[in-house]
Order: C-alpha cells, then sequence, then structure tokens
C-alpha cells in the first residue's frame, strides 16, 4: 500500500468482508437481488453512517446560512427569502 494512503481505525467501520461485499455492488442493485447479509449490512452500518454524514452537512449549512444573514443584517443588506 502506498505511504501516502492514510487508514484510520474505526470501529463503527467496515471489516474487510463487508468492504468487498460494498465495492462489488451494481451501481444501482435491486433491493430483492442483493443477499441478506448485505441488506443487514446496509441497514446495520451504511444507513446509519450516511444518516450521521447528512446531519452534519445540515448543521454545517444551516450555520453557514445563520452567519450571512448575520453579515448581512450587520451591513444593512436585505436578503431574499424564498419559499420552499
Amino acid at each position: 500500500m502506498p505511504s501516502e494512503v492514510k487508514l484510520r481505525i474505526d470501529p463503527r467501520g467496515f471489516s474487510y468482508s463487508e468492504f468487498r461485499a460494498l465495492i462489488h455492488l451494481a451501481p444501482l442493485p435491486k433491493i430483492s437481488g442483493l443477499s441478506s447479509d448485505t441488506l443487514r449490512l446496509m441497514r446495520d452500518k451504511v444507513f446509519p453512517m450516511l444518516s450521521e454524514d447528512t446531519d452534519w452537512h445540515i448543521k454545517r449549512w444551516t450555520g453557514i446560512a445563520k452567519q450571512i444573514e448575520e453579515v448581512a443584517s450587520y451591513k444593512g443588506i436585505e436578503l431574499l427569502k424564498f419559499d420552499k
């Protein structure tokens, strides 16, 4: 393994067999075609990791939006807000 590749140990990470199963999935696999082990892996590890990562990004962008609003308020700039 190249020396510039940094690996970190994370108890929530994947074992070698789990990682191998994930990288060999088809790009858009059908759920009915996945093994029970793969489905369990996705339920127990992949989806919670994605959820945690998504939550982190939401908090980060919410903080950035708040900072932009504070700066605009300080400088007397009116921001337009769009409804979703």
